[in-house]
């Protein structure tokens, strides 16, 4: 029977100060051990890695792999107060991971198959061209995710460079691109039966000059659904053509599956970089605008999708009805309305 092995990270009273060493640790052969490996981060303090974290080289499966996430309690998702929180790296309210140092492909470097990285904040912050995360495993998962990312260009760098053949996943992701006059907010190359779910790519509203593209795609086969995209001059470069369903933008005249000419204000509570916040706002066109998938049945925070908003939160609160109503507004137990909309 296959064995979970839980280890801790974060301060010298964890099993693991840094996430590299517990990479090392675990850089096994998990398939003879018949284990599972999971990394699980507390929020002591922020973790900052002097160069790029690499993930490879375990020998894995579809049931013995490794698994790099947050402790229960110690995720922005888990924080008291998620659903009025801002929508941004903040490592006050949960785990994140920080990258400072420059000519490298991404703060977090995945080439393992299987890997999954989920409710973690990671922010690169080098003006030359390191990213967030580069994923070039072929079936990874990467989900409940912030990255943000200051720098990109056509090689390297934007918060998501995600490559390799298989069926991997992104769902429930804010990947937030902060520097001006950057190439792209995101990279996507993957292989057939790839999804990316419920996404928010955006790039702040005041940047001197916005990012050239939303996203670079060379490769086809592989769905983009309910994905949100704005700040960009133009949505994608390059030859490949996904599938798109129920996706939207601010930009005219978007592909097939996009909804376009929506403005970027009316989205979200915050697109500036004086007060970011990322969450939908009451009124946005992108509330009950989606389409019914499995994979992302709860947002990024936890919530449970009812109607499937477009992008990585859902404008709902699961708060009950203790008083009567009034106009149309409902009485909570906290004697306020939660990001716009009710869900009983």
């Amino acid at each position: 029977m296959t064995t979970t092995n839980t280890s801790t990270i974060g301060t010298s009273s964890r099993t693991y100060s840094t996430i590299a060493s517990w990479e090392d640790a675990t850089d096994n052969d998990l398939v003879s051990g018949d284990v599972v490996e999971v990394g699980e981060c507390y929020n002591d303090s922020e973790f900052t890695p002097a160069s790029q974290i690499s993930f490879a080289g375990a020998t894995v499966d579809s049931t013995r792999y490794r698994k790099l996430t947050a402790a229960t309690g110690h995720s922005f998702a888990d924080h008291a107060n998620k659903l009025t929180n801002a929508l941004k790296y903040n490592q006050s309210v949960g785990v994140g991971v920080t990258g400072t140092f420059g000519y490298a492909s991404g703060v977090l470097y995945i080439n393992e198959n299987y890997f999954v990285v989920e409710r973690l904040q990671i922010k690169a912050t080098h003006a030359v061209d390191t990213g967030g995360i580069r994923n070039d495993s072929d079936v990874t998962t990467i989900k409940d995710c912030i990255i943000e990312a200051n720098a990109s260009n056509s090689t390297n760098g934007g918060t998501l460079d995600w490559r390799g053949v298989g069926a991997k996943k992104a769902i429930n992701l804010l990947c937030r691109l902060t520097g001006s006059g950057r190439y792209r907010i995101a990279k996507f190359n993957p292989g057939t039966g790839a999804k990316v779910l419920n996404c928010t790519f955006v790039a702040d509203s005041d940047l001197g000059t916005p990012p050239t593209y939303g996203f670079q795609c060379d490769y086809s086969g592989f769905t983009m659904q309910n994905c949100a995209m704005f700040g960009a001059t133009n949505l994608k470069v390059g030859s490949g053509t996904p599938t798109y369903t129920t996706c939207a933008t601010d930009l005219s005249s978007p592909p097939s599956g996009w909804t376009g000419s929506l403005t970027y204000s009316s989205q979200f509570e915050g697109t500036a970089s004086t007060g970011p916040d990322f969450r939908l706002k009451s009124g946005a066109n992108l509330a009950d605008a989606g389409t019914t998938d499995t994979d992302a049945a709860t947002d990024i925070v936890g919530t449970t999708r009812s109607s499937y908003d477009i992008g990585c939160w859902e404008l709902a609160s699961a708060a009950t009805v203790v008083g009567p109503l009034i106009g149309s507004s409902h009485i909570l137990s906290n004697g306020s309305l939660i990001n716009g909309r009710l869900t009983l």
